[in-house]
């Protein structure tokens, strides 16, 4: 069990290390992916690899941002021509409180979308990101291959022990009565030198 734990975290790191060669050498920049519900992206460059939220906190400002757009647009036609019927009653001299009034609300309305607008677009979420060097990667990657290496030894050392003084290489019972085979594992050990 442990050893085909082993083997695959083996071949996984062997996976990884050449993914991440293709790609820092390729022109590959980055991709976005989902993650509970959640848009992130990945991004390489620079000797790290990159992870962030920031396609979620586009997706999350989008919506009001749209709607904020179109009333600051519609304010705007409104306003423009509030202006001009205010420009025209200026100029055929006949100013009337209308123009004015009209034109003040077209103005403070316009004003209000504008502020709305820009407040639309603050992001509703924190930025989250994550950089890893790539030697960092790789360095986590050799210390589980060393920690594999550790364990195998210290296991053969200890089966080495275990044998020359009459103990069952698996979970290390004394034979000495039972040479043949362990009575407390069931493993078949061969006799001690």
């Amino acid at each position: 069990m442990a050893r085909r734990l082993v083997t695959l975290l083996s071949i996984l790191s062997l996976l990884l290390s050449a993914a991440l060669l293709l790609v820092d050498l390729s022109s590959l920049e980055g991709f976005e992916f989902s993650l509970r519900g959640r848009r992130w992206q990945m991004q390489f460059g620079r000797q790290r690899v990159w992870v962030d939220n920031d396609p979620q906190r586009r997706l999350d400002r989008e919506p009001g941002m749209s709607l904020a757009r179109q009333w600051m647009e519609e304010a705007h036609q409104a306003y423009l021509a509030a202006n001009e019927r205010l420009y025209s009653a200026l100029l055929s001299r006949s100013p009337t409180a209308e123009p004015r009034k009209a034109y003040r609300q077209a103005a403070d309305a316009w004003f209000a979308a504008r502020v709305t607008y820009w407040d639309s677009q603050r992001l509703r979420s924190h930025h989250v990101s994550y950089g890893v060097r790539y030697t960092t990667v790789a360095g986590a990657v050799s210390l589980l291959s060393l920690a594999w290496l550790v364990r195998v030894a210290l296991l053969g050392r200890r089966r080495r022990r275990n044998k020359g003084l009459g103990l069952c290489p698996s979970c290390g019972y004394d034979l000495r009565a039972t040479p043949g085979r362990c009575p407390e594992c069931g493993a078949a050990s061969p006799p001690a030198r």
